[in-house]
């Protein structure tokens, strides 16, 4: 017996000595590509500014790319070099932010990440044929809550987004003057989610959260469907993080997902080829803008992308905007239409104007045709003696007040 006992420790020791070597050996090559990087990237910015300046003295029909997009042949760059750079200036960077060499800001800005349902499909618009088509699983709205109420959106914001952005309710952020603050809320919630799924028909029948939930009395769905289905976006660090936490937050109310991903060029296609914009997916995330003017009309019936040929029994076309919709749910309200319409053909100060906005907002929220997620980041990194820079939630570049810019003793 002591025997044994000497020989499985002798084991444990090996085992963990190897376990510490491999830490240890793994730290030491980070270590070693971090100095690589600052030894690549800290020379780059004289070099930069001075291939900026001779961009710039271009004529505008020839300012091709920007500087840090080409290569040094000429060349541009491809989306996976841009992405493998960013992470190895970043890595570079790491040490000087750290040491108080540079200071990091970081505001919330217009863009808010989404999560989509394809309600409407293609396929529908010919009739929808249960058994032939993709099961309507998202026609009910109270399952477009039930899935709110099972992503843990919020775990999103804390562990990829590092706790400096928010969950909003709306298509506008809290701060936004017109941002109705009654609009219902749909916080990580996964007892009460599974609640409204089993109130709609998808049942728990073998008693494990762990499997897909099955149709029993679900309309539009054949019984014994599994409430499994897609869920696309792009292939962007942040995004697959987010998608694997939300996935994982949907199994426990018993919802199945598929992660695909896929380069920005493929899911942004536009339709009829393109899966988003051609109205083939079941959920897809990324984001839209926000801006003084809501964009309540990405949702309105009219914006629908679709076959511009196809006619209404009156002869009008059904999707007025062609393949050029953007509102690729499907998602169609009369209410909602009426409410953007009259907020849009109003003016601030008019009677109406405010009203017609919370209202619109009321029934987004309430329908829910995208599930917000999270606003997206600005960040800049100044020097820290740097004076008058103010990122700007609403400016597209970080150098909308450059004429205020300052450091050192002017300051």
């Amino acid at each position: 017996m002591l025997k044994k006992s000497a020989i499985f420790g002798i084991l444990l020791l090996v085992i963990g000595g190897s376990v510490l070597a491999k830490i240890l050996n793994d730290r030491r090559n980070e270590r070693r590509r971090a100095a690589s990087y600052r030894i690549k990237y800290g020379s780059e910015p004289d070099e930069y500014l001075k291939r900026y300046d001779e961009w710039l003295k271009l004529p505008p029909e020839k300012r091709e790319t920007m500087p840090l997009q080409v290569n040094g042949y000429g060349q541009a760059k491809t989306e996976d070099q841009l992405r493998a750079e960013q992470k190895e200036r970043l890595i570079a960077d790491l040490d000087r932010l750290a040491a108080g060499q540079l200071d990091a800001h970081f505001v919330t800005g217009t863009g808010w990440e989404h999560v989509d349902f394809g309600i409407r499909p293609v396929s529908y618009d010919d009739g929808y044929q249960l058994g032939v088509d993709r099961p309507d699983f998202f026609g009910d709205p109270r399952t477009r809550q039930a899935i709110a109420l099972c992503m843990d959106r919020q775990r999103v914001v804390e562990t990829v987004l590092h706790g400096l952005s928010a969950v909003p309710d709306s298509y506008l952020p809290a701060e936004h003057p017109l941002f109705n603050p009654q609009v219902p809320k749909y916080s990580f919630d996964p007892s009460a989610g599974a609640a409204l799924l089993a109130e709609v028909g998808w049942i728990d029948d073998d008693g494990s959260p762990e499997t897909p939930r099955l149709a029993r009395g679900v309309p539009g769905v054949l019984d014994g469907t599994p409430l499994k289905f897609t869920y696309a976006t792009t292939s962007s660090v942040q995004r697959q993080a987010a998608a694997e936490i939300l996935a994982e937050s949907l199994a426990r109310c018993g919802i199945g997902v598929e992660l695909q991903f896929a380069e920005a060029s493929v899911l942004f296609a536009p339709g009829p080829e393109g899966s988003l914009f051609g109205r083939e997916f079941d959920l897809a995330q990324f984001a839209w803008r926000t801006g003084v003017q809501p964009p309540c009309d990405l949702w309105t019936t009219d914006q629908i992308p679709g076959d511009p040929n196809v006619l209404d029994e009156n002869g009008v076309p059904l999707f007025p905007m062609g393949w050029g919709g953007q509102n690729e749910t499907g998602y169609s309200n009369p209410a909602y239409d009426q409410a953007c319409r009259s907020a849009q053909e109003s003016l601030p100060g008019q009677a109406g104007y405010v009203e017609s906005h919370l209202k619109a907002q009321e029934i987004f929220a309430s329908e829910l045709p995208v599930i917000p997620l999270y606003m997206r980041l600005k960040l800049a990194v100044t020097r820290p003696d740097m004076c008058g820079f103010i990122l700007d939630p609403t400016a597209i570049s970080e150098m909308w007040n450059i004429e205020a810019f300052d450091f050192g003793e002017d300051c």
